[in-house]
C-alpha cells in the first residue's frame, strides 16, 4: 500500500514537471518577457523595457528604455524613447537621457538631452512631459527648433498630438539663416 503511494506521488510530480514544461513551451510570451514582467513587479532593473498604448487596434504610443526600475506606480527610465503616431501612422521619436512613467497618472517625464524629430524639425530641450491620457507633449523651459536655416527658440510649448495644434505661451524667437 505505501509503495503504490509512493509511485502515484512520482507518476504525480513527473506528470507536473511535463505539463509545465508544456505550457512554457507554448506560451505567447517568451520566457524573458515573463522574467522582465516579473522583475518590474519586484522592483529590480529591467533590461529594454517596452510599454505600448493602442487605441483601438492602432499603436498610439510606445515606451522604451535602455533599462528601468520600478518604485511604487513610477519606473525609473535610463535612456528613455517614447514614439507618438500620427493618424497616418508615421512616427515621432522623442528621446532623453534619463526619465520616468508614472503609470497611475500616465505621465512620461524625460529629462536631460531631450530631442524630437519630426518632419526635417529638430526639436530640443531640457524637459519634456508627455501626458498620455490627453496625448499632450509639454515643455515647460526653453525650446530650440531647427530647420535648413530656419531657427526658432521659446518657452513653454503644448502640442495636442490628435489636433496638431501647437501652443507657445513665452518669448518666441525666429531666425533665418541667410544663402549665399
Amino acid at each position: 500500500m505505501l509503495t503504490q503511494l509512493k509511485w502515484s506521488f512520482v507518476g504525480l510530480s513527473i506528470g507536473s514537471v511535463i505539463l509545465a514544461i508544456y505550457f512554457m513551451l507554448t506560451a505567447k510570451h517568451s520566457i524573458q518577457e515573463v522574467l522582465d514582467i516579473a522583475a518590474i513587479q519586484s522592483g529590480s532593473r529591467v533590461t529594454n523595457p517596452d510599454i505600448k498604448s493602442y487605441q483601438g487596434d492602432s499603436l498610439s504610443w510606445r515606451l522604451q528604455a535602455k533599462s528601468a526600475i520600478e518604485k511604487g506606480n513610477t519606473l525609473l527610465l535610463e535612456q528613455p524613447l517614447i514614439d507618438l503616431y500620427t493618424t497616418s501612422r508615421q512616427v515621432i521619436p522623442v528621446k532623453g537621457d534619463r526619465g520616468d512613467y508614472n503609470k497611475k497618472k500616465a505621465i512620461v517625464y524625460l529629462q536631460g538631452a531631450v530631442s524630437v524629430q519630426y518632419q526635417g524639425w529638430d526639436l530640443t530641450s531640457e524637459r519634456l512631459y508627455f501626458y498620455q491620457k490627453k496625448n499632450v507633449l509639454h515643455i515647460p523651459d526653453t525650446f530650440e527648433m531647427s530647420k535648413e536655416g530656419i531657427f526658432i527658440s521659446g518657452k513653454n510649448m503644448r502640442v495636442w498630438q490628435e489636433q496638431g495644434r501647437v501652443s507657445v505661451q513665452d518669448g518666441v524667437h525666429m531666425a533665418i539663416e541667410e544663402t549665399q
